[in-house]
C-alpha cells in the first residue's frame, strides 16, 4: 500500500512501521483508504433515484376536470331534491356526493367524459350508491 510519509511528505510503499526515506516512525498516525468515487457515485444515485421518482409522480398525475365542472357537479347532485334537509342530512349528502365524484372521476378520465357524458352519470349514480352504503370507491 502506498501512503504518504507525515513527516517527509512523501509517497512511499509501506512495509514496516517506519518510513524508508527518513525513518520517521508511523506510530501515532491513523491511515484510511478515501472512498470519495464510492460516496459519489451513491450520492449521484440516490438523486438520480429521486429525481426520477419525482418526473414519474409529476408525468403521472392525470388530468383534472375543470373546477367550475367540478363545482358544477358535485352542487347538482347535492340539489336534487327540492326539499329542505337539515344541516345533518345535508353534510351527509355532501359527503355522499364528493366521495361519489372521486370515484366516478377516477373511473371515467377527462377525454372520456367529453366525449361520453352519459357514461360519467353512470358512474356517478354506481359510486354514490356505494358510498351510501359506506363503501366508498
Amino acid at each position: 500500500m502506498r501512503i504518504e510519509c507525515p513527516a517527509w511528505a512523501r509517497a512511499q510503499i509501506f512495509e514496516p512501521a517506519v518510513c524508508t526515506g527518513c525513518n520517521a516512525s508511523f506510530a501515532g498516525h491513523l491511515f484510511r483508504k478515501y472512498r470519495k468515487p464510492l460516496l459519489s457515485a451513491t450520492t449521484a444515485l440516490l438523486l438520480g433515484g429521486y429525481g426520477g421518482y419525482k418526473v414519474t409522480d409529476t408525468l403521472s398525475e392525470e388530468a383534472r376536470y375543470p373546477l367550475r365542472q367540478e363545482y358544477a357537479v358535485v352542487e347538482a347532485c347535492l340539489h336534487t331534491s327540492a326539499l329542505p334537509l337539515s344541516s345533518a342530512i345535508y353534510a351527509r349528502k355532501r359527503d355522499i356526493c364528493l366521495c361519489a365524484y372521486e370515484g366516478a372521476s377516477r373511473e371515467i378520465g377527462l377525454q372520456r367524459m367529453a366525449t361520453e357524458p352519459d357514461s360519467f352519470l353512470d358512474a356517478m349514480r354506481k359510486h354514490a350508491s356505494r358510498c351510501s352504503q359506506g363503501r366508498p370507491r
